[in-house]
């Protein structure tokens, strides 16, 4: 099993203002509410594999017949059976580490979606 393949930038490089002082830019905000440093270069498409994505769907049904007319199904599922956190996207953000003087530095988070989904339906056919 192999993970997504995803589209990070990796690297920032110089804002436009370092090195034309007469163009305009403005720095984009960090989510956490601080200034980032540079521009995100992307080295180019896919650049990135995420963990391995897997889970277990689980499916139980139950049919039976009221009269001659009348069925009756029962299902029971559970999507996502062991709860496996997948990565369904990336996140960068910056962490400002004061207590040692080096600055910020990129961090990158998985975000995960739905760990665990039961389900349950009732079908009458007449």
């Amino acid at each position: 099993m192999t993970g997504n393949r995803a589209t990070l930038s990796l690297y920032n490089v110089a804002p436009p203002d370092v090195a034309f002082p007469d163009a305009p830019f403005v720095s984009p905000l960090d989510p956490d509410g601080g200034r980032q440093d540079g521009i995100d270069y992307y080295e180019g498409r896919n650049n990135v594999q995420l963990p391995a994505f897997h889970r277990l769907n689980l499916n139980l049904s139950f049919k039976g017949r009221i009269n001659n007319r009348l069925t009756y199904q029962w299902d029971f599922g559970l999507y996502n059976a062991y709860c496996r956190m997948n990565p369904f996207t990336v996140i960068k953000s910056y962490v400002n580490t004061e207590w040692d003087n080096i600055g910020e530095y990129r961090k990158f988070k998985t975000l995960s979606l739905i760990p665990i989904l039961p389900s349950v339906s009732y079908t009458l056919n007449f």
